[in-house]
């Protein structure tokens, strides 16, 4: 059933529900992904085809007005997610976001800006991961961390925001 509901899976994925996810087809998931339960996603869509074409375009960003939203396909994964990467419960990963002036937000401007989870990483319970963020290889998220911001490879991150609290040995063949 998870091959009908996200873009592309790798080999061995298990999900333990109950699960959300918003626009499946925005996720790439690698080999031997597990992630425990309350698993959520959300994200906006990259325009391919639209009934509206009012829609403005940035660097590897899509924004289309709360509106416009359903009237819009994905073009290519806007969350990837590696092989080996393990979810603690209540997990959220966010590829949307949106500005903070009160105009923006009145007009329903979202963004779509992409998540990366590489290979080997472990992300623990309660852990929010924002927008625009890539975690390196290796990389473990302490409980209840908020990631806004790039994880080094082979670190270990924790808290509100996330900070890099040490390093890891990386493993060979890596």
């Amino acid at each position: 059933m998870l091959k009908q509901i996200v873009g592309s899976t790798g080999k061995s994925p298990f999900i333990e529900p109950p699960i959300n996810i918003d626009y499946g087809c925005n996720i790439s998931i690698g080999d031997n992904f597990y992630s425990n339960l309350n698993y959520q996603y959300l994200t906006v869509l990259k325009p391919n085809t639209a009934k509206d074409r009012n829609l403005k375009f940035l660097t590897s960003m899509a924004i289309a007005t709360k509106n416009q939203m359903e009237s819009l396909v994905i073009l290519d994964r806007i969350v990837k997610i590696g092989n080996r990467v393990s979810f603690g419960p209540f997990v959220s990963v966010f590829g949307a976001t949106h500005e903070t002036g009160v105009l923006s937000r009145r007009e329903g401007v979202e963004y779509a800006k992409p998540v990366t989870i590489s290979d080997d990483c472990w992300i623990g319970g309660n852990v929010t991961i924002m927008a625009g963020v890539t975690i390196g290889k290796g990389c473990t998220v302490g409980a209840g961390s908020i990631v806004t911001k790039d994880v080094p490879e082979f670190s270990v991150a924790v808290g509100s925001p996330a900070k890099v609290v040490k390093k890891v040995e990386s493993v060979p063949n890596m």
